[in-house]
This record gives C-alpha cells, sequence and structure tokens, in this order.
C-alpha cells in the first residue's frame, strides 16, 4: 500500500484500478523484455546503494518498495495479467460511458484524445513523459498520473470508435464550427425584402436555443441510459470469480454496477440476487443476503424464484410452535405428578395413625 503522498488520484485510479504500467512508465501493450529493461533502469536509478547525490534517499526507496517493485512483480505474472486485462477493457468501457464526470486535466491526455494515429502518438507521448518521470522525486506522483490519464485515452480509443471527442474536445470538432446560418443571411438580404434580415436572426436565436436545448437532454438521456452490456460484462466477470471462489472479490464487481457514487445500473434485478446467491449459498451468510433479496424483489416484484429465496432465509416457526404447545403440556403433566405425590404423602400419614 502506498503512502498518501505518492497515491495516485487520476487516470485508472478514478475507477479504484492501479495502473502498473504508468508507475513504471512504460506503454500498455509493452512487452516482458520492455518491460524488464525499464524496471533495471529504474531500480539502479532508485536503489539506496546506487542513488545520485542530492536525491532523498528515503523517498527513492519508498517509491522503489512501494510501487516500482510490486507493479513489476505483478506485469511479470501472467496470471494476474490475464484478469488485469480484462479489468482495463472494464475501467475503458466504464470511462466511454461516463466521460463528462471524469475531465481530463493533462494536455498530453486531450492531445491523444484528438489524435488521428493513435498508436503513433500514444507511443511518442509516452515515451516523452516517461523521460522525466524519475529525474524529480518530488513531481513522481504528478507525472505517474499524466501517464496514467494517457494510458485512459489510449485504452479508450483502442475499444471505442476511431475518432469519439470528450466534450472538451468538441470545440475543436470541425463540425461544430460550421454555421448552417450564417450562409443563408447573405440570401435573405439580398431579397431585398425589409423582414429578411429580422427573420433569420429570429430564426437563428430559436434554433440556437433548441439546439442548445436538444443537446442538453440527449446528454442528460445518455447519462441515464444505462449500458447493459457492461453489466453482463460486470456479471460475467464476477461469475468468473465465484467459480474460483473468490467471493469478496465478486461482491466487488458487482456492487460496482448497483452501489457507489457512480452506479451503472442501481436497480438491476440480476446483480442484486446474484449478491444475495453469494452471500447465501457461498459464504453462509443469510442475514447478509436477505437485503440484496429484497432489492432484487422490489425491481422484479412478480418474480416467484425471488419470492421462493426470499421465504426460504426466513425462520421456520412451526417446530417452535408445536414446542410451545407441547411445554403446556409437559406443565400439566409434572403438576399431576405433584399432585399425586403430594396425596400420596397425606393418605400416608393417615394410614399411619
Amino acid at each position: 500500500m502506498p503512502p498518501l503522498q505518492l497515491k495516485l488520484t487520476r487516470g485508472l485510479a478514478l475507477f479504484d484500478c492501479q495502473d502498473h504500467h504508468a508507475i513504471l512508465g512504460i506503454p500498455i501493450n509493452a512487452d516482458a523484455k520492455v518491460i524488464r529493461r525499464r524496471y533495471l533502469k529504474i531500480a539502479r536509478k532508485l536503489h539506496p546503494d546506487s542513488v545520485a547525490a542530492g536525491v532523498d534517499k528515503d523517498m527513492a526507496s519508498t517509491i522503489l518498495s512501494k510501487l516500482v517493485n510490486p507493479s513489476y512483480e505483478f506485469l511479470s505474472s501472467s496470471s494476474q495479467l490475464e484478469e488485469y486485462n480484462i479489468l482495463l477493457k472494464l475501467v475503458a468501457q466504464r470511462y466511454s460511458q461516463d466521460q463528462n464526470r471524469y475531465p481530463l486535466s493533462s494536455d498530453q491526455a486531450k492531445q491523444l484524445l484528438q489524435s488521428n494515429d493513435v498508436e503513433k502518438a500514444y507511443q511518442e507521448l509516452v515515451t516523452s513523459v516517461a523521460e522525466q518521470q524519475f529525474d524529480t522525486l518530488g513531481q513522481y506522483s504528478g507525472i505517474t498520473e499524466t501517464l496514467s490519464e494517457i494510458n485512459l485515452i489510449y485504452l479508450y480509443r483502442q475499444d471505442g470508435p476511431a475518432v469519439k471527442p470528450s466534450p472538451a474536445a468538441q470545440v475543436a470538432n470541425p463540425r461544430a464550427s460550421q454555421p448552417v446560418v450564417p450562409a443563408k443571411q447573405p440570401r435573405a438580404a439580398a431579397s431585398g425584402a425589409p423582414q429578411a434580415p429580422s427573420a433569420p436572426a429570429r430564426s437563428t436565436m430559436g434554433s440556437m436555443g433548441v439546439n442548445s436545448r436538444s443537446t442538453m437532454s440527449g446528454q442528460e438521456d445518455s447519462s441515464r441510459r444505462i449500458n447493459y452490456d457492461l453489466v453482463d460484462q460486470y456479471c460475467r466477470r464476477a461469475e468468473e470469480l465465484i467459480s474460483k471462489a473468490c467471493y469478496l472479490e465478486a461482491v466487488r464487481e458487482l456492487k460496482e454496477v448497483v452501489e457507489g457514487n457512480n452506479p451503472i445500473d442501481p436497480n438491476n434485478s440480476k446483480v442484486y440476487t446474484l449478491l444475495g446467491d453469494i452471500y447465501k449459498e457461498h459464504m453462509k451468510q443469510p442475514v447478509m443476503a436477505k437485503p440484496f433479496y429484497m432489492k432484487a424483489l422490489k425491481s422484479d416484484p412478480d418474480n416467484a424464484a425471488l419470492q421462493q429465496k426470499l421465504s426460504s432465509l426466513a425462520p421456520s416457526t412451526p417446530k417452535q410452535s408445536k414446542a410451545t404447545k407441547s411445554s403446556p403440556g409437559k406443565g400439566k403433566a409434572s403438576d399431576g405428578g405433584a399432585d399425586k405425590k403430594k396425596f400420596g404423602f397425606l393418605n400416608f400419614l393417615s394410614r399411619k395413625k
């Protein structure tokens, strides 16, 4: 766990994903040789025995032990890389859905967002930024966050359409600068009609108002629109984790869909049902499963299977009622036995007299 002053807050970190490539300053598609070569170069630069004069040795040792070494070990593990690549694709799709909420801070990431040749621009940007990553350790976090933003946009451009600029890039979009109305204004002025200048002006203002409102409503609709394909990917990812007995990780994946500050689909019955099944069937915690089944049933009230699962969590009372019914009988029997003993003792005394 890196210390707070070295914790990343931009790029992939916005989606609770550690950017191991940005920490090492390498492209996401770097092969094993490039990764090892870069790691050895960093290790020689930050190791206490070879660190340059004037460099904060404690900071260098912390970066090496808490960030660089764990990232290198992670990227060297083929089993972890397979799952990590799936997670990166999910992050890219999540950003594609909600990119308006994650504005870019670095000029390099904005440049990559508008680039026509994504691969070439990405390699050049990562190389140029990574050259300065370890020159001044006080700027290491900021430079690494810039690299992580570049990686995020690269993943977005790889999985998304060829060119899909964010709202920040729409200013440079040539379509946004095509004035349709001004082209009509000279024709209206040439007609000589006195109402021509005022009529286009009103139509221009009206069209601008309608366009702005339609754009805003379109953005609102897109922000509310649920990406069911993305939800299904989270569910499949959770089911894979369940099959591997990684229940806590599966819960974390599913809660990403229905909970948090920016849920994808907070009313998804399937996700709530899976959460309830994990707690009930795998983790043996029916008390934890009940609220998830209730939320699932709230979204799908006619689901008979859900009703059966929820009713199976309720405590069975017939045995308790039988026990309570049988207990008074036992009490009467015991009381009757006491009476017999009592009267038997009195008869004994009477006979003795």
